[in-house]
């Protein structure tokens, strides 16, 4: 599996690799290093990769995920594929670390670990909340019709447990609601304008900002 891991820092197209050395280098190395190290103590099932990211599967059940630069480290069951329900959601904070680089720990990384340890209702949080408006909305546009699953056996995405807020399932892609719903995305606080990429402060007043 160490190979597949190792590969995973080059996978996707020249500028994601770029970023992941660059921009992402933060999350990258703690990423690349967790992946390493549940390999080591030969806790990894599988590795795959779909899109830049590299999906490293664990045999352990019923705890989730968490993604660090293009990492993505989770439970049993996780499979790097846009069917997968994990690895969609998994997939748009891969997207947030692209878009946000090295602000992502403070932005993302930061409130969404406090939020899985003091809510019961983590998936509206506006972190993942946006995360799962950016991976919809990249499905979309990059696999062919793709769209909300209707059925249990449709390749689609998984509104129930992936839900975003304010989305009409029963509406089309395009329709005004919907386009509204997906415009609700997360930028940049000011916490990090006045102290930069520095982590520690402006990720816990970021915390707790989007906790509110």
């Amino acid at each position: 599996m160490s190979w597949k891991i190792d590969t995973g820092l080059f996978e996707g197209n020249p500028t994601q690799i770029l970023s992941r050395f660059t921009w992402e280098a933060p999350q990258t190395l703690l990423g690349y290093t967790s992946a390493t190290i549940q390999n080591t103590f030969n806790g990894v099932k599988s590795v795959s990769h779909y899109g830049g990211a590299t999906a490293v599967e664990t045999y352990s059940k019923d705890w989730g995920a968490f993604t660090l630069g293009s990492y993505i480290i989770g439970e049993r069951g996780l499979y790097a594929d846009p069917s997968n329900s994990l690895f969609q959601h998994e997939y748009g904070h891969y997207l947030q670390s692209q878009s946000f680089g090295p602000f992502y720990l403070q932005r993302c990384a930061v409130p969404s670990l406090f939020d899985t340890l003091t809510r019961n209702h983590h998936n509206n949080h506006p972190v993942e909340q946006d995360a799962n408006i950016r991976a919809f909305k990249y499905f979309h546009e990059h696999e062919k019709g793709f769209d909300v699953k209707k059925d249990p056996n449709d390749i689609g995405w998984d509104m129930k447990k992936n839900n975003i807020l304010g989305y009409r399932s029963w509406l089309d892609y395009y329709n005004p609601i919907n386009q509204s719903a997906l415009r609700n995305s997360l930028s940049l606080g000011w916490p990090d304008y006045i102290f930069s990429a520095s982590i520690i402060i402006p990720g816990i007043i970021d915390n707790i900002i989007l906790h509110q």
